[in-house]
């Protein structure tokens, strides 16, 4: 008994040099994923941000911070929520499968709005998607 306590001391104290500290991030330049992950990931856009479209407007989008809902495509069961950020990016690791992304409205029953899509994640791989919201700019 007294030999269990003394190596459960050396271990909690740090004296085994085998034991070092433990790391909470992932360091700078390190890879995010594994293989074996798999998931969504995209942009979300609204347009037209401006009824004028011409030479010095080429693009009538910008990036949009939206909220998805993202369920199993089979069952309906919600599997997810994630919200994407100010450039509009958005990234989820999920189970390969098929899903259907909600893109949900701030005002339901009025723009901006975004359709349903169904999207099927593979193995080992993220599946990319752009969802664009309507502005109800004319």
């Amino acid at each position: 008994m007294v030999i269990r306590h003394l190596v459960c001391l050396v271990v909690l104290s740090g004296l085994v040099p085998a034991c070092g500290p433990v790391p909470t991030s992932t360091p700078p330049g390190a890879p995010t994923s594994t293989p074996s992950e798999a998931g969504i990931e995209g942009l979300v856009k609204i347009g037209p941000v401006s009824p004028i479209i011409g030479e010095d407007t080429p693009s009538a989008d910008e990036p949009y911070e939206a909220t998805i809902v993202i369920k199993e495509g089979d069952t309906g069961r919600e599997v997810a929520t994630v919200q994407s950020g100010p450039d509009g990016r958005f990234r989820v690791t999920l189970a390969p499968g098929e899903y259907v992304l909600e893109p949900q409205s701030p005002n339901p029953g009025a723009p901006p709005y975004a359709e349903p899509q169904t999207i099927t994640v593979e193995a080992g791989q993220f599946t990319y998607v752009e969802i664009l919201y309507e502005s109800g700019i004319r």
